[in-house]
């Protein structure tokens, strides 16, 4: 018992010398060795915080770049999305990106619904990020995207509707397929919940109708001073210089245009019927209408128009274009105080490129330019050498005065006298037939005639025309040929005396050409698109000229429309649905 405990005790206390056994002895010397475990427990941490450092790089490298597109997409759609750019949204955004060397990650740009009046445009652009350190935790790549959308929209708008009411619209139904159109365009553009949002217009439309020349109204026309002044029209001639800015002149004197008919009349009726200056009496609704958001008053006015005279596309587009002017301001605060105008367009028209503000003119016509002929100054106003006899009210009615005679000529007999017809004594002479020789059975067998003259005391009611008076009672073809002509070439043929009627016309009158009407017309168009004004423009079966300097005039082929027939009213529907995308802003 003592030997096998002797034993057993001097085997465990022998060095192991088993390979296995020395490990054995290895491990448990090393679980029970503790030095050294805070160097292990560092390095672990040490890998981690590598690891979170490289991961947070890559963050920050995908914010920065995540930033920078971001930024730049929203830069690029606030000006790809005004309304006044007039370049593509694709044009615009990717000059941005181009700049910014970001090219290669701008996807295709979306310009989504727009209008006349408002436009949205959305960019995108995404970068793919290939990691530094995230790639240890499976996470190859970071994707950065940016997405952007801009709308830009107006909620005020100045149109002018300048239409053509020239004599040819009263051909194939054309002035009432215009009034059907006209008239619905004003519906859609000024219904009530656009035209009026708390009190305040937001719409405003002028009405211009043209022929010859246009007649401004009284109303408006008195807000300026005009040399030559006529009640009986208020039309302007404008020079060339003019044509150059869409502007009215506020500083110096309109020029008034004068009330005449150049030609036409017979002998024995005297009185114009084509006026150049159109007058409601010849051509109902023919006034201008400025600014109003009333829809019955300028639907009535268009559906009472009347169409007659030749064709000044010019003059028709200057008005227009006159009327959305900072400069007519003064005027509209005029009409204003008379009563002519709603008091909410008061500071109207608004600056060009206002903000929240659209400027659109709508120009139709169904020919084109026919050269104008223009009163000289010196025949349009102040008293003239003519006179009438207040109670006669016939073509006789008329006499003339020739200073270097002191004589006056009669219509009456065509004959020099020493008073106006209707002064002072009259001598008239008559023609009568009698029986020179008789039958036995008393009936007459041969006739002569005879002249009778009759001297009567007439009372003092000749009275002198001033020029407007005169050409508002004759045309000035009528006094060439029938007062001038017959009292200075009484012995002449007729043609001769049609002639010198003529003459009588070009001494009194010049004429601008269609031409140079043409290059006024692209003048004021260029000065009112400049302006950052909007033009459409309609050929309504015009012929060739018309179309090219319409289309030249509009502000991009896609505002040119060349209609026919019913067609018209899709055009002028289509502008209208434009404009009627205000709903949106409200």
């Amino acid at each position: 018992m003592n030997i096998y405990r002797h034993i057993t005790t001097a085997s465990s206390t022998r060095k192991a010398t088993h390979p296995y056994q020395v490990l054995r002895h290895r491990m448990a010397s090393f679980r029970k060795d503790d030095s050294g475990s805070i160097l292990v427990i560092g390095l672990v941490f040490f890998f981690l915080m590598v690891a979170f450092s490289g991961m947070s790089l890559d963050m920050i490298r995908y914010e920065m770049t995540r930033s920078k597109i971001q930024g730049t997409a929203d830069r690029a759609v606030l000006s790809a999305a005004s309304v006044s750019q007039k370049l593509t949204a694709t044009e615009v955004v990717t000059d941005y990106f181009t700049k910014e060397d970001l090219l290669p990650y701008m996807q295709p740009v979306a310009q989504g619904q727009s209008g006349l009046n408002f436009r949205t445009v959305t960019a995108k652009a995404e970068v793919e990020l290939p990691s530094l350190f995230m790639h240890f935790v499976g996470v190859k790549d970071l994707t950065a995207t940016a997405v952007s959308t801009a709308t830009e929209k107006v909620t005020n708008v100045e149109v002018s509707l300048v239409l053509d009411i020239s004599g040819s619209m009263n051909s194939n139904n054309k002035l009432q397929l215009l009034k059907n159109a006209a008239v619905e365009f004003v519906e859609t553009v000024l219904t009530e919940d656009q035209a009026i949002v708390s009190g305040s217009q937001k719409v405003a439309v002028s009405l211009v109708p043209y022929a010859a020349q246009v007649n401004a109204g009284r109303p408006l026309l008195t807000q300026f001073e005009v040399a030559n002044w006529q009640e009986s029209s208020f039309c302007v001639d404008f020079t060339m210089n003019d044509f150059n800015s869409a502007t009215i002149d506020t500083i110096n004197p309109l020029n008034g245009a004068g009330h005449f008919d150049p030609y036409g009349g017979s002998s024995s009726n005297p009185t114009p019927t084509d006026f150049y200056c159109p007058t409601p009496a010849m051509n109902k609704g023919a006034e201008v209408v400025a600014l109003s958001g009333d829809i019955d008053a300028l639907t009535g006015k268009i559906r009472s128009m009347t169409a007659g005279g030749y064709t000044s596309i010019d003059l028709g587009l200057k008005w227009g274009a006159a009327l959305l002017d900072p400069t007519m301001r003064g005027a509209v605060s005029g009409l204003i105080a008379d009563g002519e105008v709603n008091s909410d367009y008061e500071g109207r028209p608004a600056n060009y490129r206002s903000n929240n503000m659209m400027k659109v003119i709508i120009l139709m016509t169904d020919g084109e330019n026919v050269a104008h002929i223009a009163m000289k100054d010196q025949y349009k106003s102040g008293p003239s050498n003519f006179f009438i006899n207040t109670t006669d009210n016939t073509y006789k009615t008329f006499s003339m005065y020739d200073a270097s005679k002191n004589k006056y000529f009669w219509r009456y007999d065509n004959q020099w006298h020493d008073t106006p017809y209707g002064n002072g004594s009259v001598t008239t002479y008559t023609t009568e037939s009698y029986c020179k020789r008789y039958y036995r059975n008393g009936s007459c067998r041969s006739w002569g005639t005879r002249t009778v003259v009759d001297t009567t005391t007439s009372a003092n009611n000749a009275r002198r025309l001033n020029y407007e008076e005169l050409w508002a009672r004759a045309t000035v073809y009528w006094v060439g040929r029938y007062l001038y002509a017959e009292a200075y070439y009484p012995n002449n043929t007729s043609g001769s005396k049609s002639n010198i009627g003529n003459d009588f016309v070009d001494a009194r009158v010049y004429t601008v050409s269609a031409t140079t009407k043409d290059t006024h017309l692209s003048d004021v168009c260029g000065a009112a698109r400049d302006a950052g004004v909007i033009i459409f423009t309609v050929a309504f079966e015009a012929g060739r000229n018309g179309k090219d300097v319409l289309r030249d005039c509009a502000s991009s082929d896609g505002n040119y429309f060349d209609v026919a027939g019913l067609e018209i009213t899709t055009a002028f529907r289509a502008i209208a649905r434009q404009i009627s995308y205000l709903k949106l802003t409200q």
